[in-house]
């Protein structure tokens, strides 16, 4: 009996990573700007979508995670699945800001369900199969899962909307719509591991545990904001780059090409993460990465305030290395996270970081739907100051590679 639960449980690394992947597809946003405008949708209203989506996020992030952590993990990803399906739905039939903030809100509640709680299940079966080791290098596939369908589908998408026509985003949605639903097929599949809670910690609080764990670690919220802004950074340039390079005489196709290739890169480092974890600090590596980003930011600024024309290629490629940097790294910081906090309440204490995230969204999203107003390169400026505050002023001390739940 128990060695065919053991077998269930090594089946969920595997099925995670291919409901990551195919749950992750998400076709239409390698045009979703281009797609929103054709819908007569503007930029500000793209940006006010935004703020509806960190909303939501923020109404439902810890709601969803503390029933994964009271009433299972696989129920709130089977929950996930099927508002994302209804989201893809949703955006078939939007031609109305009021149809986008409804698909929108969808997505943000599947975001809600899937955020700590797929990563607490994947950690959680290691950890009842007694695979101690090697957590740095499952997160990395894990995270890579989501990256290996962007290979394809960005060149998938550039010569499918190359003119831009309704049949042509449609096809893209239908596309989700299939990709979605057999991501509910293998979600059903999964097994539930143990979050080896006993009577103590549950009569504690699953809530106020992890937000103690959260609020009084120093070192943890440290991290959080560290990768927080950062992520945000990124998260305002990726809402309207697509608009801005297009205006710029970069073609569909070019945007498609350059997105696989790097998508393909993220791919393999996250697939090799384990190279660099086991031969530098978690501190070390997270800390390059973030000065890397700010890196390509202050690159493409220069060029930018050159000649945006002239330089429209290099500028892609300078954006294209900025959200690579950004994404490489989601597994170091899980890693951390994980570390920090217990079992039991892992998908809560996961969740309060994207909760911490949303709160902190919405006034700087609402700040770049103004900028966009006066001029469409503006948002690229508050893209470069976060990235500046991250590595001035939030370096992560060495500290934090010991840190752990009792760290407060």
């Amino acid at each position: 009996m128990t060695e065919t639960r053991n077998q269930k449980l090594r089946k969920n690394e595997g099925r995670i990573f291919w409901i990551r992947v195919l749950a992750g597809v998400g076709a239409i946003n390698v045009v979703v700007t281009l797609f929103y405008l054709h819908r007569g949708i503007t930029l500000s209203q793209i940006f006010y979508l935004a703020i509806i989506y960190s909303v939501v996020t923020l109404l439902f992030e810890v709601p969803s995670s503390y029933m994964a952590d009271r009433w299972g993990r696989k129920k709130t990803l089977l929950v996930g699945i099927v508002v994302l399906l209804l989201s893809w739905l949703v955006f078939l039939f939007a031609y109305s800001f009021l149809m986008f903030a409804v698909g929108t809100s969808f997505f943000a509640v599947y975001i809600a369900c899937f955020s700590g709680t797929v990563e607490a299940l994947l950690y959680d079966s290691r950890l009842e199969l007694g695979q101690t080791e090697g957590s740095v290098s499952s997160l990395g596939k894990f995270h890579s899962g989501q990256r290996l369908s962007k290979i394809f589908i960005p060149l998938l998408a550039a010569f499918l909307v190359q003119d831009l026509l309704e049949w042509q985003f449609q096809t893209l949605i239908y596309i989700d719509l299939i990709t979605v639903t057999i991501a509910l097929f293998l979600t059903m599949k999964l097994t539930e591991a143990n979050h080896f809670m006993d009577v103590g910690e549950s009569e504690k609080g699953i809530m106020k545990d992890a937000w103690g764990i959260v609020v009084h670690n120093k070192l943890l919220l440290r991290t959080i904001l560290s990768k927080t802004l950062l992520f945000i950074a990124s998260f305002i340039a990726w809402r309207f780059y697509q608009k801005f390079f297009v205006d710029l005489g970069v073609s569909i196709l070019i945007l498609g090409v350059l997105i696989s290739l790097f998508q393909f890169f993220t791919f393999v480092f996250l697939q090799k993460v384990n190279y660099f974890s086991s031969r530098f600090s978690l501190t070390k590596i997270i800390n390059i990465i973030n000065s890397l980003f700010l890196l390509s930011t202050f690159l493409f600024i220069v060029f930018m305030n050159i000649s945006s024309f002239k330089f429209a290629v290099l500028l892609l490629v300078f954006y294209q290395f900025a959200f690579f940097f950004e994404i490489i790294r989601a597994p170091f910081y899980s890693e951390i996270y994980n570390k920090a906090s217990f079992s039991f309440n892992r998908s809560t204490t996961l969740s309060l970081v994207s909760l911490l995230k949303s709160i902190l969204d919405i006034p700087l999203l609402f700040l770049a739907a103004i900028m966009v107003k006066f001029d469409i390169s503006f948002p690229f400026y508050i893209t470069f100051v976060l990235a500046l505050i991250v590595v001035l002023f939030l370096r992560l001390p060495k500290e934090i590679d010991t840190m752990n739940g009792k760290t407060v």
